[in-house]
């Protein structure tokens, strides 16, 4: 039996996201967003642009989720060679958010697309090997079922109380020391890919003797401990950049 993989961090990563950032969002954003969002949270609207990919009419916007380095390549440089990578997209729908000329349906499109593709940044098989699609060719065995490590890093190591209670983990998260808080605030989406891409020497720590791998409770407690952070500032820094779109600081 093959355990299919969630699409980015899962339903339930992005829901962890949106939960998380909705903490650190000031007034003035939360205004902002009541149109934006209608009958939605931030948390649902980060799930959103998954659901959408296998209509006809969005299948264009596949490669947004992610950007492919190779090892020992140059992010900056992988993001200006295309414009349908995750970290262009990103670029682009910050630019539309902040347009106030533009219609409100539009302008709630990219900020469901912010709000997931903050989180796919993070989940660092999103800034992956062409050559392994993200890990999505690696099979491995988890708790004796076969899957894939893209799926394993998508969230299948968390257990399923925390795939099916997101608002329960966001909650277990915080509260951030403020340093690291700011620090975490204060990056570009860049370093946050470049964070993603130097987590590769964990990613691919397990034994490869034979194929598929059985994954040890080791490797899943690792997996665990990363995505506990990575979850932690891609909600941060989520709520930073909407902060910085709407300068809510001024109001």
């Amino acid at each position: 039996m093959l355990v299919q993989g969630a699409l980015a961090f899962g339903p339930a990563g992005h829901r962890i996201v949106g939960d998380i950032a909705d903490a650190y969002l000031c007034p003035g954003t939360r205004r902002e967003l009541v149109p934006l969002l209608g009958t939605m949270s931030l948390a649902e609207a980060g799930v959103w642009p998954d659901q959408l990919r296998s209509r006809p009419e969005w299948a264009h916007s596949k490669p947004w989720h992610y950007i492919n380095v190779a090892d020992g390549g140059s992010v900056a440089a992988a993001a200006r060679a295309s414009d349908d990578n995750v970290l262009a997209v990103l670029a682009r729908f910050e630019v539309e958010l902040r347009d106030r000329r533009l219609p409100v349906e539009r302008r709630s499109i990219a900020l469901r697309f912010i709000a997931h593709l903050v989180a796919d940044i993070h989940q660092p098989l999103h800034v992956g090997r062409a050559e392994d699609r993200g890990g999505n060719d690696i099979e491995v065995i988890v708790r004796g079922k076969a899957t894939n490590l893209h799926a394993v890093w998508d969230g299948l190591a968390l257990s399923a109380a925390d795939r099916q209670r997101p608002a329960d983990y966001a909650r277990r998260l915080g509260p951030i020391d403020t340093a690291e808080l700011r620090r975490w605030q204060v990056a570009e989406p860049l370093f946050w890919a470049e964070e993603s891409m130097a987590l590769r020497p964990v990613i691919y720590a397990f034994g490869r003797e034979f194929t598929p791998s059985v994954l040890s409770q080791t490797y899943l407690n690792s997996v665990r401990t990363t995505l506990d952070r990575r979850l932690a500032q891609a909600g941060v820094r989520l709520a930073a950049r909407l902060n910085a779109v709407f300068d809510c600081r001024t109001r």
